[in-house]
């Protein structure tokens, strides 16, 4: 008896039983009205989701680049969308940081970390593009300007991100579908 019970716990330990992540598009998550927003009403959509964090150098620097992509790409087919994870931010910093950097994308607060977990986000800025119905077709960085913390060219050689979105209008492939984000860690 002793064994079995043995064996059913080594079972479990092996197994890891972890409940399955959500997927994105069933999370609701606040705006910073502390609104709730349900993500369906983004799922028939191509969606790219920008974790950013008000304090991270790297998201102060990539403003003016992100601006640029959403107003260059989004209309009735790819939607962009801020996320703030963790609840580490006082709405007035995120708002003083959109305002500051005159961003108008709309910003979602991810405090327990819901989204973050269901896309495996680490770093800000990270991107993470999807194809209708939620399927993560492309993740990593923006562009190659950051080499490493502190580290940066003074142009980037390589567009990820703005490739994927002309990949994704052209219906071919992205190449590369990942890439390694450099900036802050999410807490």
């Amino acid at each position: 008896m002793k064994k079995l019970l043995l064996l059913c716990l080594i079972g479990l330990v092996l197994c890891r039983c972890e409940a399955p992540k959500p997927k994105w598009p069933q999370l609701k998550l606040n705006d910073l009205q502390n609104q709730p927003v349900s993500l369906q009403q983004w799922q028939n959509k191509h969606v790219v989701f920008i974790f950013l964090s008000p304090e991270c150098p790297l998201c102060k620097s990539y403003s003016l680049r992100i601006n640029e992509l959403q107003q260059e790409f989004e209309n009735d087919t790819i939607h962009f969308l801020g996320v703030v994870a963790g609840n580490f931010y006082p709405i007035e910093q995120i708002k003083h940081y959109l305002v500051k950097h005159r961003m108008k994308i709309t910003l979602l607060l991810d405090p327990d970390f819901e989204l973050t977990k269901a896309l495996n986000a680490s770093i800000t800025p990270e991107v993470f593009v999807t194809k209708p119905g939620g399927k993560v077709v492309y993740s990593g960085a923006i562009d190659d300007w950051a080499i490493d913390l502190g580290q940066k060219r003074l142009q980037p050689n390589a567009h990820y991100l703005r490739n994927a979105l002309i990949s994704l209008q052209g219906n071919k492939p992205i190449v590369p579908e990942k890439t390694k984000a450099i900036g802050c860690f999410i807490e």
